[in-house]
């Protein structure tokens, strides 16, 4: 039997040794300074990512994003083609995302919403509607579209399979993509269209309370949307849900929808959403850092599974004394580098065509807000120095929710000790993530809670810890101050001209008259009078164009364009009724409407006019 035991002792020390100082971290949201390792919360710029997001552009090998919650951006054309007569008809393919895609809500073309004549649905070709007064012209849809939302049983398109270069086979499965047919009208189209969609992204599986997993849906919940980023093989990580805590991501994400009210008066929102356009040509644990830290999230592998924990409200799973300290402690309060009297968030601002914007808490002084004071009270505390912290979290669209989060930085930068401890066998019931009370006499510590950010397992069965101080009131949702709308910019519209008729009601002055050269050469000429349109009240107006028929409208011929507001036309047909248009340019090259009047030449043909006092002697 003795022999046994000193078997299993041998086994167990064999173990140990091959596991000595193994060290447990996470995929944390804010890692503050320890004295063994620098934070791993950074400040990186989000705005050119962001704004290339919202440009159509060409490429074969640029990363396809995906998309979580409701965003807006352009696409990567991959495929374009000119057709039709004298190619007047351009063909495009425009990938947007992965998919399966929930809806694509709006599509806009060179910055103008396009008005359907019915919903956009996968697969079902759609035409301009007749409502649409940019896209939609003299009976003419100018525009086709079929959208594809990313299923893996996708077909060919059949609004691009008119083209021989398009095939069967041309399917872009699991792609969200728009094919797109434009008719050419020098009018509408500039050059080639540049296309932005709208839409609500990815369809996510997420589990019940009883662990069972749903029909994969439309989700914003951070939660279901990081675990599909860590099961999934084609763009993350590919882990097997076997190797995933499905209780904790089931646990995280009922936190995330805690409803709160985000100021006086507004409709309850989640304390949590995630509408992010997620880079896939960034390595996976960046990805992960930036879909956990927009959730307060940890990502700990603890027991061969990997776990989501929601940074909240909590009590202690153990506490630790005296007792179970081994050895010191190295006990830190924020320093200058880490402790903030502000704290400037930039996230994605929906009102503001999903550019990049900033909120910051304690907001602007004002003596209205009740927080006016917060700043200044802690600037002075600090000596009087500007300590300001910038964060990026392009998961977030909601300026309430971005708020708060500035407020828990701030919060918890200056009122986070960190305390590094060795503890016996009773912290081996710790995981990352946990909340541990510590009391500690020497300290001042009367079970106050901490939370556990990293492990490590020495070789003579001690377990380090490192810990961040944690308080409840830090996590409690403060209503915000509800935010500004925005001043509507109004601005003269340089694609939309006047139309003349309306304007006017007059229609160009024709007039016609013989001309004798000094050669004795006798001629007709017509002379147009655009008098009624020199008054025309438009900031952007450039010239006049004028053009002649004489067979009816049929064909025509540009007689004259320029700024003057007479134009004559030589050597006219006696007799011949001329049909006679014109209309303006404006500085962006878009046309007006015609206005037209038809003349018949009278010319040599007119009988002369009667003699008058004539008399013979």
């Amino acid at each position: 039997m003795g022999g046994i035991v000193r078997s299993i002792k041998k086994t167990v020390k064999s173990v140990v040794k091959t596991a000595v100082n193994v060290v447990q971290k996470a995929v944390s949201w804010i890692t503050p300074s320890f004295p063994t390792f620098d934070s791993s919360f950074g400040d990186t710029p989000i705005d050119s990512y962001e704004q290339g997001l919202l440009l159509t552009k060409q490429s074969n090998d640029a990363s396809i994003p995906v998309i979580y919650g409701e965003r807006k951006l352009g696409g990567t054309r991959v495929f374009l083609e000119s057709s039709g007569n004298d190619n007047s008809d351009l063909y495009m393919a425009l990938v947007l995302c992965e998919g399966e895609i929930n809806s694509i809500e709006q599509i806009f073309v060179d910055d103008k919403l396009v008005i359907w004549e019915s919903s956009l649905s996968d697969g079902t070709e759609v035409d301009v509607g007749s409502s649409d007064s940019n896209f939609y012209k003299d009976g003419v849809s100018y525009i086709r579209v079929q959208p594809f939302f990313g299923t893996d049983s996708q077909i060919a398109s059949s609004l691009l399979s008119t083209l021989s270069s398009w095939g069967s086979n041309h399917r872009l499965r699991g792609i969200c993509y728009l094919a797109l047919k434009f008719k050419w009208n020098q009018d509408i189209f500039g050059s080639i269209p540049q296309v932005k969609v709208k839409l609500k992204g990815k369809k996510v599986v997420s589990y019940n309370s009883s662990l069972v997993a749903q029909t994969a849906s439309y989700k914003t919940n951070p939660a279901w949307c990081i675990l599909d980023y860590l099961t999934n093989s084609r763009y993350g990580k590919g882990i097997a849900t076997t190797d995933i805590d499905l209780q904790s991501f089931y646990d995280a994400s009922v936190i995330c929808e805690t409803q709160v009210t985000p100021y006086s008066g507004a409709s309850d929102i989640n304390i949590f959403d995630t509408n992010y356009a997620l880079d896939t040509g960034k390595k996976i644990i960046d990805n992960l850092r930036e879909l956990v830290k927009g959730c307060r999230g940890y990502l700990p592998y603890t027991q061969g599974k990997y776990k989501l924990i929601i940074e909240t409200t909590g009590t202690a799973s153990i506490t630790l004394t005296e007792d179970n300290i081994i050895g010191g402690y190295v006990l830190s309060s924020p320093d200058k580098n880490s402790k903030y009297n502000r704290v400037i968030i930039s996230f994605i601002n929906p009102d503001r065509n999903f550019q990049v914007d900033e909120v910051q808490f304690p907001p602007v002084d004002d003596s209205s807000l009740p927080s006016a004071d917060q700043h200044s009270t802690m600037k002075t505390a600090d000596g009087g120095v500007l300590l300001e912290g910038r964060f990026d979290f392009p998961t977030l669209t909601s300026p309430y929710q971005a708020e708060e989060m500035a407020e828990i930085i701030l919060r918890r930068s200056r009122e986070a000790l960190v305390l590094q401890i060795t503890a016996d066998f009773t912290a081996y019931d710790l995981a990352i993530g946990d909340i541990v009370a510590i009391t500690y006499s020497s300290l001042g510590f009367s079970a106050k809670n901490f939370r556990v950010l990293s492990i490590t397992f020495n070789e003579d069965y001690t377990v380090s810890l490192n810990l961040v101080e944690h308080q409840n009131s830090h996590y409690t949702w403060a209503s915000k101050t509800q935010v500004s709308s925005t001043p509507t910019t109004t601005l003269p519209n340089p694609f939309s001209t006047l139309n003349l008729s309306e304007v006017f009601g007059a229609t160009p002055v024709v007039t016609d008259e013989i001309i004798e050269y000094n050669d004795g050469v006798i001629i007709t000429k017509m002379t147009i009078t655009l008098s009624d349109l020199s008054i025309i009240d438009d900031s952007f107006f450039d010239y006049y164009e004028v053009q002649i028929s004489e067979d009816g409208g049929i064909t025509y011929k540009q007689v004259g364009s320029g700024k003057n507001t007479v134009f004559e036309v030589l050597n006219v047909k006696d007799g011949t009724t001329y049909n006679v248009r014109a209309r303006y340019v404006n500085t962006a090259g878009v046309r007006s409407n015609y206005v037209s009047v038809n003349h018949t030449v009278v010319g040599q043909s007119a009988p002369p006019s009667n003699v008058q006092n004539f008399s013979i002697n």
